[in-house]
């Protein structure tokens, strides 16, 4: 993609700008500085055209060709954006300082400066390592001649070992069909390209290695999603297994329909849809898992609901039949241990019924009421996941349940086991502090903070 840019600037003030940006050899940082202040600089401009009257602002364009050549700088610079990302990424790992902030990998440190999805992060890192194989798409990337649709897609394929040679071979290919067709049909084709070229497919050994599991939240509808991979023959006991539940629950149907409906029974007078009785067959293989005495893994867990005193107590009005009144938000929390959402309701209808723990937090969130706290196990623990659900190192996500109780002021320097100098840290970075870095709580608002041993403050 080309893209002509111009400037209302005069030849002469360019001239200037150039020889001021040039008198002296400039790093990376400073040239990425230079490009956000012209960036910033337009947005400024904008945002004070549209904020100087109340009235709209006129037409921009007045004609359709100065559109289409505006949408085509803008898609230029978008595209640039993207490939400026993934090569700054690219010299950060070359650099070697990630660790300097206690991060494993430039992913982990870009999460942390960025707040970035996981998502993205792993396509940039996808892509990342594309470019460093494939020069021809790199320089497509760089002349903008590549969306970052085609980027992942074609970072996907490549990240597939068995094609990966072939791939690189035939970059050409690759942006000859992306400069002939739609995203659509190019993307037809580089499927139909890996099918061609790695025609058996992953082997079964490598399913069995590359077994996937995962089971993700919508945070609007708190609905649950899962989704795994097995192998063929692991798979297909899994499916039989699963079958024979759905079976018993389309006989619970049956038999409830029948009785109502007697010999005129029919699917149409089943209570539950296929997919219904699917999910509730597999939550029922859950079910009958945890109650196994003979389980290759103890079940005998407690569940931790975390949910705030003012939930609890409107949810406590709505079920005596009050007319409900919205939650607070910035004090509402109903969710689990490890930060993730369940619906008022349902939890309410569960304290009413199992047994449930008191627990009290100050206006900065952090537990003050748990009986027994010497040390950061047991209760106390439990108190540290429901103030924070992931460790506290900035870009590491690890869930609570599987981090570590810790003293913020370690015991031999006389710190207390209080809640108030306590931290959940995962593993690694429980031992960083142990390596230099500085770790302290805000008194006040209650943040974590912490020093690298250069003396950088990283949060």
């Amino acid at each position: 993609m080309t893209a002509t840019i111009t400037s209302p600037q005069s030849d002469a003030d360019l001239l200037v700008a150039m020889r001021l940006r040039c008198a002296q050899p400039v790093g990376r940082l400073q040239e990425l500085r230079w490009l956000s202040t012209d960036v910033q600089q337009f947005l400024d401009n904008d945002m004070a055209d549209t904020a100087s009257d109340d009235e709209p602002v006129g037409r921009r364009f007045t004609n359709a060709d100065d559109a289409v050549e505006a949408l085509q700088i803008a898609e230029f610079l978008r595209r640039s954006a993207d490939a400026i990302t993934v090569q700054v990424m690219d010299d950060v790992a070359d650099s070697y300082v990630v660790d300097e902030h206690g991060h494993a990998s430039v992913r982990a440190m870009y999460d942390a400066a960025t707040s970035q999805s996981s998502r993205d992060l792993y396509g940039l890192e996808q892509v990342r390592k594309m470019f460093r194989k494939c020069p021809d798409i790199k320089a497509a990337a760089y002349n903008a001649d590549l969306s970052w649709e085609h980027l992942r897609l074609l970072a996907r394929v490549y990240a597939n070992r068995r094609v990966r040679s072939a791939f690189i071979d035939q970059q050409g290919w690759f942006l000859r069909k992306a400069g002939r067709f739609d995203f659509r049909r190019f993307e037809i084709l580089v499927n139909r390209w890996e099918e061609v070229n790695d025609p058996d497919g992953p082997e079964p050994d490598d399913a069995f290695v590359k077994r996937t599991a995962s089971a993700t939240q919508d945070h609007f509808s708190r609905a649950w999603h899962r989704t795994s991979t097995h192998s063929p023959q692991i798979g297909a006991a899994m499916a039989d297994v699963e079958n024979v539940y759905i079976e018993a629950e389309f006989a619970k149907d049956w038999e409830a329909a029948k009785a109502i409906h007697g010999d005129k029974t029919c699917k149409a007078n089943l209570a539950r849809t296929d997919a219904q009785r699917r999910a509730d067959a597999q939550a029922q293989i859950y079910a009958d898992a945890a109650a196994n005495p003979n389980a290759s893994v103890s079940f005998n867990f407690v569940h931790h609901i975390v949910c705030s005193l003012d939930v609890h107590l409107e949810m406590a009005r709505r079920y005596q039949g009050a007319s409900p009144r919205p939650f607070g938000l910035d004090t509402f929390r109903c969710e689990t241990i490890d930060g993730k959402q369940l619906d008022p309701t349902e939890t309410f209808m569960d304290s009413l019924s199992s047994p449930f723990r008191r627990v009290i937090m100050d206006a900065k969130g952090v537990v003050i009421d748990v009986s027994e706290r010497r040390f950061f196990t047991g209760i106390a623990r439990t108190a540290l996941q429901i103030s924070h659900d992931e460790c506290e190192w900035p870009g590491c996500h690890v869930p609570a349940s599987r981090c570590q109780g810790d003293h913020t002021l370690s015991r031999q320097n006389g710190g207390p086991t209080t809640q108030a100098n306590g931290s959940i840290l995962c593993q690694r970075h429980n031992r960083h502090k142990e390596r230099g870095y500085t770790v302290w709580r805000d008194p006040v608002a209650g943040d974590l903070h912490i020093k690298t041993p250069l003396g950088t403050q990283i949060c």
